[in-house]
């Protein structure tokens, strides 16, 4: 679902051999291969959200203000999530076009609002997401489960230690440090290093776009695209959750991917490809040794539990196997 859009926004950002070259790289970083087996909302969202910005910020199509809401609008549908995506975009928007902008913004609003309309007619309530407790929760458990306990909890911390999980979820996203942070009964290095950028684009591969970062003048829509979202998301949790790459970051990985191969030459290009491809060989083979798909997903259980739904041989392919 990345190759469409990123292939065009390549193009359109840089030039064809780096589309290219970015698609090849794409199909084979360990993040994208990690995501092959456990397809969810937030990969398809991500397809709507990098057509949206292609739409939005690289063509000349006379629709694009329309066409954008909508696909921003259905990125939302499959996964809220896209939210941090969708204020940016709509801010960067804003910011190049002025009033055009209200065009999205209400092709987004009419794209979503049958859904809640669908909602509140069938269950007299409108949906809601338990992230708004994010900020606020000391763990994962009464984010979800007990949010009643969120607030006194959060009033009761310090703020180093409010602080500190923030300034973690940073460091263990960008930096190749992932194994050093081993407190979790339920630590798993193989699979929480592919949640950081190091891991899931390959070490080299991220070394060399982050490189370009600093060396280069790039596009500042595309740096406001990484570096909002990210900043979002190391606000939003208030416990450390080893690695923020699967928790939404997805549309920003193949920026990150294009950025690395960009103005690299044939034999740089050799090299890292090599060494993702390594990587990917390294991850695949741990990852058969150590995991294995159950029977069972209890947090999904709970949730549809007051719907009356039950699941029957659910998969997941999460659990560790020692």
């Amino acid at each position: 679902t990345y190759l469409i859009p990123s292939y065009f926004l390549a193009k359109k950002i840089f030039n064809t051999r780096t589309a290219m070259i970015s698609s090849i790289f794409l199909i084979f970083i360990p993040f994208i291969v990690f995501q092959v087996p456990y397809t969810w909302p937030k990969t398809i969202s991500s397809f709507w959200i990098l057509s949206a910005i292609y739409l939005l910020f690289y063509s000349d199509n006379k629709y694009k203000f329309y066409l954008s809401g909508l696909f921003l609008g259905i990125s939302y549908l499959f996964h809220n999530y896209a939210i941090f995506y969708v204020i940016p975009i709509l801010a960067i928007s804003f910011y190049k076009y002025r009033y055009d902008t209200i065009k999205t913004i209400i092709l987004f609003i009419l794209t979503i609002s049958p859904y809640y309309l669908w909602i509140y007619t069938s269950y007299h309530s409108l949906p809601s997401s338990n992230f708004i407790y994010y900020p606020f929760a000391s763990d994962y458990e009464s984010a979800l489960v007990r949010p009643e306990t969120v607030f006194p909890t959060f009033f009761n911390q310090s703020i180093f230690d409010i602080m500190s999980a923030r300034v973690a979820n940073t460091l263990i996203t960008i930096l190749p440090i992932t194994p050093l942070f081993n407190d979790r009964p339920t630590y798993e290095p193989v699979l929480y290093y592919t949640h950081t950028f190091p891991g899931g684009l390959g070490i080299m591969l991220y070394i060399s776009a982050i490189y370009s970062l600093f060396k280069y003048k790039l596009d500042k829509v595309v740096m406001a695209i990484i570096a909002v979202p990210f900043i979002l998301y190391v606000l939003l949790f208030g416990w450390k959750i080893w690695g923020l790459l699967p928790v939404g970051l997805h549309p920003s990985i193949p920026f990150l991917v294009m950025i690395g191969v960009h103005q690299r030459s044939n034999k740089i290009l050799s090299l890292l490809f090599l060494s993702v491809i390594i990587e990917t060989v390294i991850f695949i083979s741990l990852y058969q040794l150590f995991f294995t798909s159950i029977s069972g997903f209890q947090d999904v259980q709970n949730l549809l539990e007051p719907y009356n739904i039950t699941i029957n041989n659910f998969k997941s392919i999460y659990e560790f196997r020692p």
